[in-house]
């Protein structure tokens, strides 16, 4: 049985159309796929299955009612077209252009996947393991034209496609396969950014409003999550990020580490002091512990 993981869900979508001879669909909330030998299988979370079906007319996949002993009445059983037998897939090995769409796809994905919808600050929201979490405050940052300079960097740097930005409030699990989100192009520039946010539920608009946010790209190496409320924001990176990225990102964000989280007085860095002692340190010892 494969581990479901973020890391993986850039290149499922597009394998599940080409690679798989059989899906079942499931309606509990995840898919449960067997590969074209019928040894083993993989379960994901549901999204994928909307994913599916819209990719699987353009790669000959047949999609239909049915009803099997081992499953629940209601499972749509997909029958793929034949392609070339795989039997043990793997994800990093293949290489394809992902069409816009998919990656729109992938990029909600990492990053809900990225984040406990349960749990708000000082508490650890990001969830999996991180090479480290870089804070800093969310006005002047995150929603002004100057978060245009940190997506050019890093979409750049991981050959990225997109953004998703997502407005966490209220949402319901109904939502995570289409989230409230708006969607941060490689091409688009800091005025188009602010105007999307702005006529984005205006009025007030994301800029202003005082709501929960994650994002993250399509390829899932970082994801930041950030509660306007307590002007608190935190970018968390895989291990394997270039730590010169990092340290650039760091520096547009004025971020700072939760490895040094001591009191510097260096008003151009994110200062752990401005926070309330108790919720200091519940936010510490919760990103400190592995």
């Amino acid at each position: 049985m494969m581990p479901w993981s973020s890391q993986n869900a850039l290149r499922l979508p597009v394998q599940m159309a080409r690679a798989f001879k059989t899906a079942a669909l499931c309606s509990g909330g995840y898919v449960f796929l067997r590969d074209s030998m019928g040894t083993g299988g993989l379960p994901v979370p549901a999204l994928c299955s909307s994913i599916f079906a819209s990719l699987a007319p353009k790669y000959g996949a047949e999609l239909r009612r049915t009803q099997r002993p081992d499953m629940s009445e209601g499972i749509r059983h997909v029958k793929v077209a034949h392609h070339r037998p795989v039997s043990k897939i793997q994800f990093g090995a293949i290489k394809m252009n992902i069409p816009n769409d998919i990656s729109r796809h992938s990029a909600i994905l990492n990053a809900l996947s990225s984040i406990s919808k349960d749990r708000c600050f000082p508490k650890k929201v990001i969830v999996g393991h991180w090479e480290d979490y870089l804070f800093f405050d969310t006005f002047g940052t995150i929603f002004d034209p100057c978060f245009i300079d940190v997506k050019n960097l890093l979409l750049s740097e991981e050959k990225a496609s997109v953004v998703a930005l997502i407005n966490l409030k209220n949402i319901s699990l109904d939502d995570w396969a289409e989230p409230p989100a708006i969607f941060i192009e490689k091409d688009m520039e800091a005025k188009d950014y602010i105007f999307s946010l702005e006529q984005k539920e205006a009025p007030p608009g994301w800029r202003f409003l005082m709501d929960r946010y994650v994002c993250a790209s399509d390829t899932g190496n970082w994801s930041i999550y950030c509660e306007r409320q307590n002007n608190i924001a935190v970018f968390a990176f895989r291990e394997d990020f270039p730590k010169l990225i990092c340290s650039r990102v760091q520096l547009l964000l004025k971020a700072k580490s939760i490895k040094f989280s001591s009191p510097t007085g260096n008003d151009a860095l994110f200062d752990f002091i401005d926070l309330l002692p108790d919720w200091r340190f519940t936010l510490v010892t919760e990103h400190t512990l592995m």
